[in-house]
């Protein structure tokens, strides 16, 4: 009979273990910063596109909308501190939205005398200005947590023959 209540009394003084926490997960502020850099541009861009009747305000729409694409990946890996990443994937959408920004200009494609045929290639470059940028975003989910340090620049100043030397530094970690 002692023994029963004595583990009885074991039992109940033992606390239950506690579950285990999940890993904390920050949360995806590239994604979000970058999700928010390419939509907002979008929805403003397509509304100035939808003036039909002035070919300044669709090529304004159009304009932003090609803005936006170009800068969303910039910010998303960027806000992260994935510098490179962002100059590696920011670059392809900032060279394919120039791109279609430029044909969009020489091409006249706004103007209700422009045949579809000049058309294609400002049709072709936008869509894949808008893909390339959300690849860079989405690709920011898989940047490292430790955030690269950025690089730095620096001003220095020295003693040289005859006076003082400046410059600019440039430094990176390897």
């Amino acid at each position: 009979m002692w023994a029963s209540i004595l583990a009885l009394v074991l039992a109940t003084e033992l606390p239950a273990p506690a579950p285990e926490a999940p890993p904390h997960d920050p949360a995806p502020i590239g994604l979000i910063a970058g999700t928010a850099t390419a939509v907002l541009p979008l929805i403003v861009g397509g509304a100035l596109m939808a003036e039909d009747q002035s070919p300044r305000l669709e090529s304004a729409g159009f304009i932003v909308m090609a803005s936006g694409f170009a800068l969303a990946p910039w910010v998303a890996h960027g806000v992260q501190g994935s510098w490179r990443r962002a100059a590696l994937y920011g670059g392809v959408s900032l060279a394919l939205s120039a791109g279609a920004v430029a044909e969009m200009e020489v091409s006249n494609a706004f103007e209700r005398r422009v045949g579809n045929k000049q058309r294609i290639p400002t049709k072709i470059l936008l869509p894949l200005a808008m893909g390339s940028s959300v690849l860079g975003v989405v690709m920011s989910l898989f940047d490292p947590d430790r955030a690269e340090l950025p690089p730095r620049l620096s001003l220095w100043l020295a003693p040289a023959a005859g006076g003082l030397a400046t410059g600019l530094g440039w430094s990176t970690p390897l």
